[in-house]
């Protein structure tokens, strides 16, 4: 399941990653920048990583949680 929320949500992730690293750049004063930047890079490499685990079928919308008990 996580592998298939890392290949069909992997652009927001790096949509969020991009927002968040200009964010932390800009209240720093880029200070951070070099660390800022290898942290995404390894998120990002991570998340790639878990999207080629993705099973050939099952979508997330056609996952079905189980019922609680």
């Amino acid at each position: 399941m996580v592998a298939t929320l890392a290949a069909e949500r992997g652009d927001e992730v790096e949509d969020f990653l991009d927002k968040a690293s200009s964010s932390i750049d800009e209240r720093t004063d880029g200070r951070y920048a070099e660390q800022v930047g290898k942290v995404r890079e390894g998120v990002s490499g991570v998340v790639a990583k878990l999207a080629e685990y993705r099973p050939a079928s099952a979508p997330v919308e056609e996952i079905e949680t189980p019922p609680a008990e």
